[in-house]
Formats: structure tokens, sequence, C-alpha cells
């Protein structure tokens, strides 16, 4: 979670900041919240402070280049709130008014970059031609205590197919792809492949290709994920082996390296 504290000259104004904020991002899927603890400060000058709680997963499904809706709707709030002094402090920055903030910063604001903390150790891309395989190796992968994401036992209950797998996506400390030639014809798997090389550009997301089939040829790899090592099961023995080394890699990560002042005696 990420807190933007929007500050309003006039509290009477906190309706139409909280419409505002609702009608357009809202319409989004932006789950803007309240923070539940005293979200309203009045300070001795009058100043009423509303903070609004960002799940920043939530925010990091959505990218720029992909949907310039965003933009388009943060500009309509900027306009239904020009002129009644509403600030916004983004985290680790001054307040400014509401009209000065592109919505490339409060994207850039609540990107989640993963860490030991991450809702997921795993998130698990795959095809559906290789479902039973991918459950195999899910179930050997909870064995050796990772958390680990799958479409058909994460997404929950009424929420939204591609919203919770994004926002799982996101969320997790590393991608798993388990490929095989059935990757070509997985638009859903390509999408996820995208979006994993995309965060490991752009934030050094973890993505770990696993090749069910072995080793394939590098016309037959999705585009850019050749250059990254991958774990060959047949080579490994099976699935069962495979999930044992993924494990050990997938606890390194959480685990950052010491310094070396740290490794000094």
């Amino acid at each position: 979670m990420h807190d933007l504290s929007l500050t309003l000259s006039d509290p009477a104004d906190l309706e139409a900041v909280q419409l505002a904020l609702a009608e357009e991002l809202g319409s989004l899927a932006l789950p803007l919240q309240e923070a539940p603890s005293d979200p309203l400060k009045a300070d001795p000058i009058a100043v009423a402070t509303l903070v609004l709680s960002l799940p920043a997963a939530a925010l990091a499904v959505v990218e720029l280049a992909e949907r310039p809706l965003v933009r388009q709707a943060w500009a309509r709030v900027q306009q239904r709130l020009s002129g009644k002094g509403v600030k916004l402090a983004l985290p680790g920055q001054a307040a400014r008014s509401i009209e000065e903030v592109p919505a490339a910063e409060v994207l850039a604001a609540s990107e989640l970059v993963p860490d030991p903390s991450a809702a997921w150790d795993v998130f698990l891309a795959y095809a559906h031609a290789d479902r039973e395989r991918v459950e195999e190796l899910h179930a050997a992968l909870e064995r050796n205590g990772l958390r680990v994401f799958r479409d058909r036992t994460g997404v929950q209950l009424g929420q939204d197919w591609a919203f919770a797998i994004d926002n799982a996506q996101r969320s997790a400390l590393c991608t798993v792809l388990a490929l095989s030639p059935a990757w070509r014809g997985s638009t859903w798997l390509q999408d996820e492949i995208r979006r994993a090389l995309g965060r490991r550009r752009r934030h050094g997301h973890h993505v770990l290709p696993v090749y069910l089939d072995g080793l394939p040829s590098d016309e037959d790899l999705p585009t850019g994920v050749g250059v990254i090592q991958g774990l060959d099961v047949p080579a490994c023995g099976g699935l069962r082996p495979a999930a044992r080394l993924l494990a050990e890699r997938v606890r390194a990560l959480r685990t950052p390296p010491l310094s070396p002042a740290a490794t000094t005696p």
C-alpha cells in the first residue's frame, strides 16, 4: 500500500474530491480506498487532509503505454478539481497542486517493486494445454514451501479474471514461465510473458523459464526469453527435482545478498 495525501483548502470540498476520484478512476478498476483510521484530519489552520490508501499492485497493472485511458481519466480528475486548492503529495515528495501532477508520476509512485514480503513467491505462467504437468509442478513448489499463484486456484470468487491475474503477477517475487511448444497457441501466456519481460527490463523483475519438454532452439522460444538462463526439466530428472531447484533459487531471491561490510570480519 502507498498513501497519497490530498490536502483540501476547504473541507467542504471533500465530497467533490471523493466523487471525482470514484467516478473517473473507479471506472478504471483502481480501488482507491480511504485510510481506515482517521482519514480526514483538520490542522490548526483548518486545512483538511484526505489520506487515500492506494493498493500499489492495483495501479501497477496500468501501464500508460498500454492504457492511454488512464491519462484521460487523470486529466478529467484534474479538470474537475481545478481551482479547489487541492494538493497532492506523492510518497516522499512535497505537496503540489493536483493540476501539476501528471498521471505518469502517480503511477510511478505506486509501482510495486517485488521484495521478500511480496504476496506471492511465484506467479506460474503456462499454456492450458500443459495444465496437468503444471498442476504437478505447482504442487511440488508448494511442498517446497513456496507461495504459488496459478490462475485456476488463485482467482477468488467474484474477482475480475484479468485484473486478478495482472495483480498477482505484478505483486509476485518472480514469474516462472512453464514453456512447451504450446505457448504459441496461448494468447494469455503470451501476454504474461510480455508483461514479465517488460518488468524485468524496467524494474529487475525475476523471470525463470522452465522448459517442460527440454531446451528448445532459439527460434522456438518467445522473443526475449532465450537470453535468460532456464531450467531443462527432462535434464533435471523430471518435475519434482526441477521444483526443488526452482525452490532453492526463489528462496535465494527472498534473501538479499550481504553487503561487503557485513561479510568483513
